[in-house]
């Protein structure tokens, strides 16, 4: 039932409280479009979500020092909670995890580009702010030949990156250069190398790794997390050897401060794509569910935990002025654009074998997607927003060949001598997506990625309708959230120019991030890296969500492969190809090629 108001103020707010973790909501009974009904008529508001409550029917329990004294999560401003608070590191299902717990942090695939220009650095970064247990082991395991101090030297040489700032926090860029050094040190002491020939119990290759982590590892439980930054095509086999090695095993157990037993546990980070379609993920999800624990297993995709996209929702829910206009009466469209200035060398193989639908738009584009077009959840909490995304999800119609436009940039085939001269993936695409449902029926959702573009850049645009009674020079007014680089959120708005004539032009309201906050934002990938050792999935794709996902895009994979559709060529370092613009603007798209924002100044 929708209420409406009856007066021209605010609508009464009432505090409500949710089980078993009492987190204060904002139930908004407010007058919304009569051309839509919501799925749920109240706005909830609540404390970001790293500080609720992790999972449907579990509270988020302090850590523990040895001397059982707590570091509990409050809502207290002084300095003494915010110190505890960061403390946080993790609570298991099966029991508490200390910070002089033992955690194992094995990465496969250690010598690419991923693990050092992203996994590596972003360890580094957690153990700058003692954001890992102090009993830590991190080792790289890869198929290239290297003693412990060549890795080291490796991954050294991105470290050095982190004094200008490139994926680090703020208190990096306040360090000494001694300071600096000293913390490098402390942290290659627990890092080590191992060479792996072959994933494979019966070589007996995994009892080495196995044994190298146990003479490096105090005692207590083994508590371990295996990322995979390896190929997809290999993640079945090794986590399948890792389950039937000791690796995984639970190898001893815990009394906790409070006189329980708990066991260690054994965590698996999977990179996307997850699988190349639906039947490839189902296998894949069998194969992983058959080796990890369900709520062991995650299914990473950095975009989800890039500060913006995790803002998309907050900003939305939490600002009351904005919900009644979130839907079909007043937006035109929603663009989701994420150009990238360089093409695929180095990555030539896998990318070829993948194209960008599955490299970018089905995973990352999507992810962005659902967080702007979702549902307010009943509550802020890892459940109900997991139901909301998921419904989204079904509501979004399958894609047809008549939604997209391919593209392939000239030169494709000669930047990796992998990529076969005739081949046709396709570097870029254009697509149109519709959400079936009340509030954006009829929206198209144009969704645009490519490489070797014009710059490098993410954003949502949403572009509101025109004024019934539009003056002469005023434009529709746009939303931005820029995802990257320079984050900002700015609103395209009309405003009488000063003077005597009365003209009107386009100004914007600009929350430029780096004037608004201090320091720099931290790296998706430390978010997700610390989540997981909490336990926290919060960010985490579900199974049900990728699946749900992969079933709108497989048709229309499929047909492309079936009939060797061929991509527009497109000049490198341009929009893409003109096509994809004609079709955002057969469906209401305005690009203005005449207004330029620019990132304030810090």
């Amino acid at each position: 039932m929708i209420h409406k108001v009856q007066e021209e103020k605010a609508p009464a707010l009432q505090l409500t409280y949710a089980s078993p973790n009492p987190t204060p909501q904002i139930n908004n009974i407010a007058s919304t479009p009569d051309s839509y009904t919501p799925s749920r008529v109240q706005s909830n508001i609540a404390a970001p979500p790293m500080l609720l409550a992790t999972a449907s029917n579990k509270t988020t329990a302090p850590v523990r020092e040895r001397s059982g004294s707590s570091a509990s999560i409050g809502s207290s401003d002084s300095e003494d909670s915010r110190a505890k608070a960061q403390q946080i590191i993790s609570i298991d299902t099966r029991g508490e995890m200390t910070l002089n717990d033992q955690l194992d942090f094995v990465v496969c695939g250690a010598t690419g580009d991923l693990s050092l220009e992203k996994i590596f650095p972003s360890l580094f970064s957690l153990y700058i702010l003692d954001m890992l247990p102090r009993k830590f082991t991190i080792v790289g395991a890869g198929r290239t030949a290297l003693t412990t101090e060549d890795f080291q030297n490796m991954i050294n040489k991105r470290l050095g990156q982190l004094r200008s700032g490139k994926g680090s926090w703020e208190i990096l860029t306040k360090m000494s250069f001694s300071e600096f050094m000293e913390k490098k040190e402390g942290f290659f002491k627990r890092v080590f190398y191992y060479a792996i020939t072959n994933y494979n119990v019966q070589d007996g290759s995994l009892v080495g790794l196995d044994e190298l982590l146990k003479m490096n590892s105090a005692e207590g439980p083994a508590n371990r997390i295996f990322h995979l930054a390896i190929p997809p095509s290999a993640y079945v086999r090794v986590a399948q050897a890792i389950h039937k090695s000791s690796l995984s095993a639970v190898q001893y157990r815990h009394l906790t401060a409070s006189n329980t037993f708990k066991d260690g546990f054994s965590r698996i980070i999977v990179e996307k794509p997850f699988g190349r379609d639906t039947p490839s993920f189902v296998t894949l999800m069998d194969a992983l569910s058959g080796c990890f624990n369900p709520e062991d297993t995650f299914f990473m995709d950095h975009y989800a935990a890039k500060e913006m996209v995790e803002n998309i929702p907050i900003f939305r829910f939490q600002n009351i002025w904005l919900e009644p206009l979130w839907n079909h009466k007043y937006i035109s469209s929603v663009s989701i654009t994420v150009k990238e200035s360089e093409g695929i060398a180095g990555r030539g193989s896998y990318f070829d074998d993948n194209g960008v639908i599955r490299d970018m738009l089905q995973n990352h584009l999507m992810q962005i997607l659902v967080r702007t077009a979702m549902e307010p959840p009943q509550m802020f909490c890892e459940r109900d927003i997991r139901e909301s995304r998921m419904t989204t999800v079904e509501n979004i119609r399958p894609l047809t060949l008549d939604d997209v436009v391919l593209g392939q940039y000239e030169g494709y085939h000669n930047e990796d001598e992998s990529i076969p001269s005739d081949s046709i993936t396709p570097t870029y695409v254009c697509a149109v997506v519709f959400i079936d449902n009340d509030r954006w029926r009829g929206v198209p959702f144009i969704l645009r990625t490519g490489k070797m573009l014009n710059e490098r850049k993410a954003e949502v645009r949403v572009q509101f309708k025109k004024a019934d009674n539009f003056l002469l020079g005023a434009q529709r007014n746009e939303l931005v959230f820029r995802i990257q680089p320079d984050e900002a959120i700015y609103f395209k708005v009309n405003n009488r120019l000063p003077g005597f004539d009365k003209k009107v032009h386009l100004a914007e309201l600009d929350l430029t991030y780096k004037k608004r906050y201090a320091g720099t934002p931290p790296e998706a990938y430390s978010k997700l890296i610390q989540r997981t050792i909490q336990g926290d999935q919060f960010t985490f794709t579900t199974p049900d969500e990728i699946k749900a996902i992969w079933e709108k895009f497989t048709p229309l994979l499929h047909q492309i492969e079936r009939e060797k559709i061929k991509p527009i060529t497109y000049k490198a370092k341009s929009r893409g190809p003109v096509e994809g613009d004609q079709l955002a603007k057969r469906h209401g798209f305005q690009h203005d090629s005449e207004y330029s924002w620019t990132p304030q100044k810090q």
